[in-house]
């Protein structure tokens, strides 16, 4: 879900549209009341009509992400971007599926050098490692740099699971995540239950295609 936008100077709210907070080095993004609206009014259905599933004949596995499921643009005052979505990666031979949060994070002032995840599950928050994909420097003009993080993380599929089961019509909790920076400074991000779900939707539609 493009929850929050990452691109330079996407996922991330205006700051007429949100509260954003930092409270001992964690910024804290809510989304608006409208943004809440939208995002509680994503279906499962709709979610899936909305992925991009790359593949062909010379490809071993399956791509299939929910880039285009939800986006939201940022503006050039926004203090911190972010951008995320699913990833799931189907190998056609086997059938096993391995599912990634990817997500992009735009800032300004030193690297935050992302590390770790903590994210919720039902027994209470997990952390996990952080795979890094790219890191930008996208300027450095006057004196004060811009950075981009791309980073990614492994999502059980109980996980994913549980979070497509939370989806509730109208009045689904968004899934929460926090990236843990060596820099002290952290960053949290949500997901929308119905993004899940969509995507589980589509891995289970491929597999039963291919009689997996």
């Amino acid at each position: 879900m493009r929850f929050l936008s990452a691109s330079v100077i996407m996922l991330a709210f205006s700051p007429s549209a949100v509260i954003a907070q930092l409270i001992a080095g964690e910024e804290v993004i809510e989304p608006s009341a409208k943004q809440m609206q939208q995002l509680q009014a994503l279906t499962p259905e709709g979610a899936r009509h909305a992925l991009t599933i790359s593949d062909d004949e010379l490809e071993t596995v399956v791509n299939i992400t929910s880039e285009k499921v939800w986006k939201s643009r940022g503006k050039f005052t926004d203090k911190v971007r972010s951008d995320n979505f699913l990833r799931a990666f189907i190998d056609k031979s086997s059938g096993a599926v391995r599912y990634q949060l990817y997500q992009e994070i735009t800032y300004s002032g030193e690297w935050r050098r992302i590390t770790t995840v903590n994210y919720a599950t039902p027994n209470g928050p997990v952390s996990a490692p952080v795979v890094s994909i790219a890191k930008d420097v996208i300027t450095c003009d006057y004196g004060l740099c811009v950075y981009r993080e791309a980073v990614g993380f492994d999502i059980p599929a109980k996980q994913l699971e549980a979070i497509a089961a939370s989806y509730a019509p109208g009045q689904s909790r968004l899934w929460r995540f926090r990236f843990k920076g060596q820099s002290g400074l952290d960053w949290e991000d949500r997901l929308a239950p119905a993004e899940a779900a969509g995507v589980l939707l589509a891995v289970r539609a491929y597999r039963a295609e291919q009689g997996n």
